[in-house]
Formats: C-alpha cells, structure tokens, sequence
C-alpha cells in the first residue's frame, strides 16, 4: 500500500535550484545592506536614447516619436507610451521640439498628456505644442503615408518606432533612414 510522501523523491533538481538560488538572493541582499558597492552595468539602449536626443538638439530638429499602430489595449503600446514619458521629459529638459503622430484615437489624448506632463515638469509649460502631437488614421499605409510625409517635411534628426508594427516598418525605416535620422525602434512581435 502507497503512502503519502511530504516530497516527491523525482524532484529533488528542484529543490536543490530553489535551495541554491535563495541562498544568493539572501546573499546578495545582505552585501547590498552592508554598503559594498555593487556593479551595475548600464543598459545600452538607454544611453542610445540619451545621445539620440542629445544630436536632435543639436542639430536645432525636432524628434520624432511613432507610438506603434495598436490600440491602448496592446502591451507593445503601453510600453511604448511609458518610454514617451521618458522621451518626453528628456525632449523638455533640452528643449526639443516632441512630434508623436498617432494611429488610435485613444492613444492620441494619453500621448497628448504624457508630453504636456513632461514639459510641465520640467518648467517650459510653453514649449509644449498639442498640435504636435495628433491622430492620423487608424488605415495601416494611409498613416504610413502621413509619417512619411511627416519624415521628409520636417526631416527629424532622431526618429523612435516603439510599440506594434507589421508590413509598414520597412517603409518607415527607409524613409527615416533617406532623411538621415538615427532611428531606435523596438517591438513585442516576433
């Protein structure tokens, strides 16, 4: 007769892996406690961004923030809104003018306060523009088209594509890159 056993002899890896990896958890928040100063390396896209914006002010041209062509509901655009607002404050901080053309109709107004939260902040309540930012179209290439157009008018010195995109970012990237813009872009599909 089979009686019940307090662990399953077959799991023994996974106990000895939670067993290792709290003991240098525990580890390492004491050395934290104690003061030693720990290593922590930067993260490289974070620094692209900083020197992106840093050339757009340089340059005296504007930047140039494509939230992605999802609704408010997708992850990729609410992560994509949540690096606005640290675009946004940097843009404030050197004075650089923030243009975000928008594909929702509901992403427009949250961009619209991000940027205006930003400016505020940083005390140029004037320097913000809710013109710059606005809706186009929720038509994929009918609003391809208008960034492009966007891109070749106002020829932006840095260019960032973050949130959900498909057949259209090939087009995008071309027309950034024929107007010399450095471009930073990231997306959840794969």
């Amino acid at each position: 007769m089979a009686s019940a056993q307090l662990f399953h002899r077959g799991r023994v890896n996974v106990l000895v892996g939670v067993v290792v990896y709290t003991s240098l958890l525990a580890g390492f928040i004491t050395v934290a406690r104690r003061g030693r100063d720990l290593y922590v390396r930067r993260i490289a896209g974070l620094e692209a961004v900083d020197e992106a914006l840093g050339r757009a002010t340089e340059m005296g041209k504007p930047i140039l923030y494509v939230p992605g062509l999802s609704t408010i509901s997708d992850v990729a655009t609410l992560a994509s809104l949540n690096i606005l607002s640290r675009v946004a404050r940097r843009a404030a901080d050197y004075e650089s003018r923030l243009i975000v053309p928008c594909t929702d109709p509901v992403v427009m107004p949250v961009a619209q306060e991000i940027v205006r939260e930003a400016y505020t902040e940083a005390g140029r309540p004037d320097a913000y523009d809710a013109n710059d930012i606005s809706y186009i179209t929720y038509s994929q290439f009918g609003y391809v088209s208008a960034v492009d157009g966007i891109m070749v008018r106002e020829r932006p010195a840095t260019i960032f594509l973050l949130g959900m995109f498909w057949a259209e970012s090939l087009i995008l990237a071309e027309t950034g890159n024929s107007v010399g813009a450095i471009q930073i872009s990231g997306t959840d599909a794969v």
